[in-house]
């Protein structure tokens, strides 16, 4: 009677674990699917993707995070944080899903916030982005108007990637609102010379800038465009 019951439970265990990988399994090729789908641009197809993957398997950290930045793209905050939050609940050493919670209170106008999420993005040494998280931190703490802690993060975010034409940008932002006009000057034109759609001319620099100026609805953006076209005639 004790071998039978012994079967039993051996053959639920069994079949419960087969169910498990093949659910986990329809899980991540939902996911690859809405990754194909977000790469494409088709933000609607993925998002249904996405939810099906999570439907598959709750715990599919990537789909959550991947779901997260499509309520970004429909700028729906709240269900963005929530997506987050619920990939770092799942990993809580989950650098990708800490930054992409900092973009969303960055986005909010939550700057202290956005940095807790940044550093906590950081605290992994595994993470494979910490120049993105550097520069955010940097852009967070100038819009805060502390342009010394926002030099100090954009140079961290070039020393580990020397060709992020935005630290440069912001490096030239930060020193221009301290006046080192010509620290502001040499960042700029370290900026533009890795702007693939500058390659280091000035005077398309100043005719880019002009059209994305142009093109930016984001008045903070629009500001900064304009400073860095007047720190060209420098």
């Amino acid at each position: 009677m004790k071998k039978l019951l012994y079967l039993v439970i051996c053959f639920i265990i069994s079949c419960s674990t087969a169910a498990t990988i093949k659910s986990d399994a329809q899980s991540d090729a939902n996911y690859q699917m809405g990754l194909s789908y977000m790469k494409e641009g088709k933000y609607q197809e993925a998002f249904i993707e996405m939810q099906k993957a999570i439907k598959e398997n709750p715990d599919n950290k990537l789909a959550l995070n991947a779901l997260g930045l499509i309520y970004l793209k429909f700028e729906d905050f709240e269900k963005a944080e929530m997506s987050f939050l619920d990939a770092i609940d799942v990993d809580d050493s989950f650098s990708d899903a800490y930054n992409n919670l900092g973009v969303v209170y960055s986005r909010k106008k939550k700057w202290d916030k956005a940095i807790e999420q940044f550093e906590s993005a950081l605290k992994n040494p595994l993470y494979v982005s910490p120049a993105q998280a550097y520069y955010n931190i940097g852009n967070s703490y100038y819009r805060l108007r502390k342009y010394k802690k926002a030099i100090d993060n954009f140079r961290k975010a070039l020393l580990r990637a020397p060709q992020f034409t935005s630290a440069y940008y912001g490096l030239a932002l930060s020193n221009n609102m301290i006046e080192l006009y010509g620290e502001a000057a040499a960042a700029l034109m370290e900026g533009i010379k890795v702007d693939p759609e500058i390659e280091g001319n000035r005077r398309k620099a100043a005719d880019v800038f002009t059209a994305r100026i142009v093109m930016t609805m984001d008045e903070e953006e629009r500001k900064d465009l304009e400073d860095l076209r007047e720190i060209l005639n420098y």
